[in-house]
């Protein structure tokens, strides 16, 4: 998966890395894998002394809070969902998946491989059939990043000039 992530930025692609997590947890993280598009996350309010309110500063990014924050951002940048592309291993993130043209389910979960076969959509395997899914959770997207973020997403935005 981090293979992927390299391709699209040698493009000069960009790449976001959507999670539920903390923005504070998923940014870094996005720095480090080079993804230039950066992170869509979770993000607490704070006030003006550096104090989270406890209030949400868009929305929580998990479900159709991931379509809300990469519709912004598509809004945002001219970013055309309809040639995106998004990674997933979790059912949960079916909305997402479905809000670009070209889902892939990575290491899919079984709700998300159903409707993956079913919608005939990019099956992507990096591990062993009966190898340990802890790999996906110790990963961004397919834990070849080997940094913890669990429902982590890729964010494909295909280059202008295609």
């Amino acid at each position: 998966m981090f293979r992927r992530i390299l391709d699209h930025e040698r493009d000069a692609v960009a790449t976001y890395l959507v999670s539920a997590s903390p923005v504070e947890i998923v940014g870094p993280v996005a720095r480090a894998l080079g993804m230039s598009g950066g992170a869509l996350a979770t993000t607490a309010a704070v006030d003006g002394d550096g104090i989270y309110t406890g209030e949400l500063v868009g929305p929580f990014c998990y479900g159709a809070g991931k379509v809300t924050a990469i519709e912004a951002e598509a809004a945002r940048v001219g970013i055309d969902l309809g040639r995106s592309w998004a990674y997933s291993d979790s059912a949960s993130d079916l909305p997402m998946l479905g809000a670009v043209g070209n889902p892939v389910a990575v290491n899919p979960d079984k709700k998300l491989r159903d409707v993956a076969r079913e919608s005939e959509w990019e099956i992507l395997r990096t591990e062993a059939r009966h190898g340990l899914r802890a790999i996906v959770a110790a990963g961004i997207v397919t834990g070849g990043a080997g940094v913890g973020i669990g429902t982590a997403m890729l964010l494909r935005r295909l280059n202008r000039r295609s």
